[in-house]
């Protein structure tokens, strides 16, 4: 397989995208079963075919992942140095107040191996759960978001990934799905 595709999915919950246990659904076979039905990629070249996510998310987390089969392509795109804005939706089980959102401002700290860079938050509404909040973080560490709450006493309930950089997740795909990124998301990605 030649040339190189790059897929935007609606991510759903319990799905793994990163390197996945055999019963596992994994972010692979969203990329291969997509290229097999569109006759790009036949069965018997499926063992040598190696797909990427760009910037994975935890099982509990659902929205946009970005899937390619191009390994430099996805490292070139979201590599942590280049501190790419990362905008999620939140349910957390708290009341989110003005010192909340200025400790995101300012950055967390939860102990000397562990701090996060400073990020917007936002409250979008108040429900009987809890808050629904905005995240805007430009790092991606392992489980940040909910780290960052858990640092101001609260749990994430619910999490999704809405937008990555320039890119916004469809609101046509249903969780599950996919498509190729039109011409206008590859220049928004200077590709």
């Amino acid at each position: 397989y030649e040339d190189t595709d790059i897929l935007i999915a609606d991510k759903p919950y319990n799905m793994l995208s990163q390197k996945a246990k055999e019963q596992d659904l994994s972010a692979n076979e969203y990329l291969l079963g997509y290229l097999i039905r569109s006759g790009a990629l036949s069965l018997e070249t499926f063992g040598t075919f190696r797909p990427s996510v760009c910037n994975r998310l935890d099982r509990n987390t659902t929205g946009l992942l970005l899937i390619t089969n191009d390994g430099d392509l996805a490292h070139r795109l979201l590599q942590p140095g280049k501190h790419v804005d990362k905008t999620y939706i939140a349910l957390v089980d708290g009341k989110i107040l003005d010192k909340h959102v200025k400790a995101f401002a300012k950055g967390l700290v939860m102990d000397e191996d562990w701090t996060a860079l400073p990020a917007k938050l936002t409250l979008l509404s108040e429900e009987a759960e809890g808050s629904v909040v905005e995240i805007v973080i430009r790092e991606g560490k392992f489980h940040q978001i909910k780290r960052m709450f858990e640092v101001i006493g609260m749990e994430v309930l619910e999490l999704t990934r809405v937008k990555m950089g320039p890119l916004e997740l469809d609101p046509d795909l249903e969780e599950g799905e996919y498509r190729k990124l039109s011409e206008e998301e590859l220049r928004e990605l200077g590709l």
